[in-house]
């Protein structure tokens, strides 16, 4: 058996360099914060060979005396806290003093720096263990050269990606980092092209212009929200430019870019019906709060944060969104030449000289959205206003009216049909349910399991009777009445999608909510189901008869009308 020994020096600072330093990206992060710790107000990254040779970060900070240079290469050296009370209201970046010792672990160092009050700067040069410092000719501020990144731990670089790979994390390093700070330069050249170039101006809106692309900051509103608890100033993205995945739901507290499962869910919740089925919205988003309130200290990169009152955060957030959606338009609708030039001429004075188009990870996915049609229906008149004229590819039901033809998505109107039915009958307490002839028997893994008991009282309030059924199963016994039949793997993925509703804590009208949309998406007419005329006769009466006909619960348009002389247009028969 191996005795317990202290490991040397240096393996420690790799150890710690591992937690902190993961990639080039890792790196810049960390120089940018030290800047914007330090007032810098403009910050230029250079980087070669995507970091991996070169990575240099220049700053018009403070700076760092002569004296105090051979301590900012020292492990927990710092100078933004001074006791264990600090550590409760942290204000700056960085605060662990381990971000310059882990660069200079696996680096070849150099930092050069002047305070303002000084008449020359110094110069620390950092190698393989030996330190050297001496006067040097300097602009105030600081300037860190990072070469050879994991030049001594080759195999940790071995593990790098491509280099598109590699500037592409540099990239959004700046990006977000950009945004946060509106007020401060940053430029970002790699290998002698210029990526990023934001100069300093006044606030998010004003910095979208030179860090989104056209399409999207044309369909951005600027808000700001406060209440006891929090500030919030943000940018919101319209419904049309909502996307696939969450990259550009970005996320700051107190400045300091971070990732959270609590302020996504806000956000989205608070979208609602307004989008797409699981489109993410845009939405940059800085969130003030007490520093007493969070703990940033739980994770190496600081990038997970820990509120301390989850619930309180929630709502803020989501009740600032809800008022943003009300009081902005944010509904894309199509603009004549003469308003899309009055659009131009009111923007033009925040018009950057020269637009920059980011290279990575920037093309907004459009969704468009249709007009209701300006007819109001009444269902107990469907034969008097549609003529069933059958199905196209099993999915969409095609009618005559009386000024033109409609084109109705059978699954978004069942949705919509089955959403009131349920949300109706929950609301007075009572969801219709029916008696299985067979129980049915569920079988989940152990997370899923687990799910599911800890919200099964709250589960059987949407109308099943289920119990369970040794360890790793439940019995189902009753289901809903809206359920024809339901397969077992469907309700299988049915319950456990109802149960992780509740998994972070929220609104309780909002959860409600959303399990009824799960519900009455899965029990609605799928697209492929061949129907009868009589069937989509039904279906139209059904729909006109809920009190939103035109969308489905996840914002989805159920019927498109096209008029006679839009149809006319089309065909070039009219101007």
């Amino acid at each position: 058996m191996n005795h317990i020994k202290k490991l040397p020096k240096e393996v420690i600072l790799k150890i710690a360099a591992g937690e902190v330093v993961e990639r080039p990206a890792s790196v810049v992060k960390e120089l940018i914060e030290n800047s914007l710790d330090a007032k810098a107000d403009s910050i230029t990254i250079e980087i070669i060979n995507a970091g991996k040779d070169l990575i240099k970060v220049s700053d018009n900070g403070l700076g760092i005396s002569k004296e105090d240079l051979p301590l900012a290469i020292e492990r927990h050296a710092t100078s933004k806290i001074n006791d264990e009370e600090d550590l409760n209201k942290i204000r700056s970046l960085g605060f662990r003093g381990e971000a310059l010792a882990s660069i200079a672990a696996v680096s070849r160092l150099t930092i050069i720096s002047k305070k303002s009050e000084s008449l020359y700067g110094a110069k620390l040069t950092y190698e393989d263990k030996n330190v050297i410092i001496q006067d040097a000719s300097a602009n105030n501020g600081t300037t860190v050269i990072v070469k050879d990144l994991f030049y001594n731990t080759p195999a940790r670089k071995k593990f790098l990606k491509s280099n598109a790979v590699e500037k592409s994390h540099i990239y959004n390093v700046v990006f977000r980092y950009a945004f946060s700070y509106p007020q401060v330069r940053f430029k970002l050249i790699s290998d002698g092209e210029i990526l990023i170039d934001k100069p300093q101006v006044k606030d998010l809106y004003e910095a979208s212009l030179y860090l989104f692309p056209k399409e999207i900051y044309k369909n951005i509103v600027p808000f700001t929200y406060s209440d006891e608890k929090v500030k919030i100033e943000a940018l919101l993205g319209k419904p049309t430019i909502a996307r696939k995945d969450s990259e550009y739901m970005i996320f700051f507290v107190n400045h300091r870019f971070i990732k959270s499962d609590l302020l996504n869910k806000a956000v989205t919740d608070a979208y609602n019906t307004m989008l797409f089925l699981d489109r993410k919205p845009v939405i940059v988003m800085n969130l003030e709060i007490n520093p007493e309130e969070i703990n940033v200290n739980v994770h190496p990169q600081k990038t997970e944060i820990k509120f301390n009152k989850e619930q309180e955060v929630y709502l803020s957030v989501f009740e600032a969104i809800q008022q943003a959606i009300k009081s902005n338009n944010l509904i894309e609708e199509k603009t004549d030449k003469t308003q899309q030039v009055k659009l131009v001429n009111q923007q033009q004075e925040h018009k950057p000289q020269k637009e920059f188009k980011p290279k990575y990870d920037l093309t907004a996915t459009s969704q468009t959205y249709l007009k209701e049609p300006q007819s109001k229906y009444e269902s107990n008149r469907i034969k008097d206003q549609f003529r069933i004229l059958g199905q196209v590819h099993k999915t969409y039901i095609i009618a005559e009216s009386k000024k033109g033809f409609v084109i109705i998505d059978q699954h978004a109107a069942a949705e919509r049909i089955n959403f009131e039915k349920l949300n109706r009958q929950f609301n007075l307490g009572n969801i219709n349910s029916q008696k299985l002839i067979n129980p049915i028997l569920i079988k989940y893994n152990k997370p899923e399991f687990e799910i599911v008991s800890q919200n099964l009282d709250k589960v059987k309030r949407f109308g099943f009777e289920i119990e369970p059924f040794g360890e790793e199963e439940f019995i189902v016994r009753t289901i809903p009445s809206i359920y024809d039949f339901l397969e077992e793997k469907d309700l299988k993925e049915l319950i456990v999608s109802i149960a992780k509703e509740f998994r972070i804590r929220e609104s309780q009208d909002i959860i409600n909510e959303r399990v009824i949309f799960t519900m009455a998406c899965r029990r609605s007419i799928k697209a492929g189901k061949e129907m009868s005329i009589q069937e989509a006769y039904n279906l139209l009466e059904e729909l006109f008869k809920c009190e939103k006909p035109y969308t489905c619960p996840h914002g989805r348009p159920t019927i498109i009308e096209l008029d006679e002389k839009e149809i006319e247009k089309m065909f070039k028969r009219s101007l």
